[in-house]
């Protein structure tokens, strides 16, 4: 895999754009920007004000070494460049560059040290310690320890993703075949509108069946407290007790 992208919001309504990249493509700041600058104006709908536009956070995650200094994490803003006034927050940018987790002279209490090497590769007899007193972390290992113990869940996760993906791309090209032929927009749209709603239905379902899967995996390691296991996956104590 060389690029991984994912568009997220936060409950407070920031917009996420986080792209981890194996091989260095030499663009990566200009894309950088032309991507950040789109997910911003893309929230400008006809007639919404300026005033109601989100900050945009882009973070990078790369496995090569990116910018000329020995700094894990760099964030970059918009700022004067004597003073060093903030012009305003809505534009964020991380870079996160794995290649220099061994020179970093961060201690390892710190939590951008702890992710950079969990998602560098550590590994899993350094997990407990590792994700202590860090939520986030210890959920992630709880979510991988689950994939690496169940062959059958990874085959049914790998043979989901792919099924999407097809899905995905026959909505696709039957709207493009659509098209071709001069069928009626709204006949098409409308075809492909009851596609993408049936899809979304079945990735949600599917959604909860994973977590409810994952979920039963983690009581039966009896490592995991019922709330732990609540915060984990978002399941209620009383859908937990049914999975026992």
């Amino acid at each position: 895999l060389s690029v991984l992208d994912i568009a997220a919001r936060t409950e407070t309504g920031k917009l996420l754009n986080i792209e981890v990249q194996v091989k260095n493509h030499y663009d990566m700041i200009p894309r950088t920007l032309y991507y950040w600058s789109r997910i911003y104006s893309d929230q400008l709908q006809e007639g919404v004000s300026y005033l109601k536009l989100k900050k945009t956070i882009t973070i990078n995650i790369v496995n090569f070494k990116l910018l000329e200094n020995e700094e894990l994490h760099n964030i970059f803003q918009l700022k004067n460049i004597e003073s060093n006034q903030q012009l305003t927050d809505l534009l964020e940018i991380h870079f996160l560059e794995l290649s220099k987790i061994d020179r970093v002279q961060q201690k390892e209490s710190n939590a951008i040290v702890k992710w950079a090497k969990f998602i560098a590769g550590l590994p899993q007899e350094e997990w407990l310690g590792f994700s202590e007193n860090n939520p986030g972390l210890k959920q992630a290992f709880a979510s991988l320890r689950y994939f690496y113990q169940d062959k059958t869940a990874r085959y049914l996760y790998e043979a989901q993703l792919k099924g999407i993906r097809d899905n995905l791309s026959a909505i696709s090209s039957h709207k493009e075949r659509g098209r071709a032929e001069g069928l009626a927009e709204g006949r098409v749209e409308g075809r492909v509108e009851g596609r993408v709603e049936g899809l979304a239905e079945g990735l949600v379902e599917g959604q909860k069946k994973g977590v409810k899967l994952m979920a039963k995996k983690l009581l039966q390691t009896k490592e995991y407290t019922m709330e732990e296991l609540e915060r984990l996956t978002g399941l209620t104590k009383s859908e937990l007790k049914e999975l026992e």
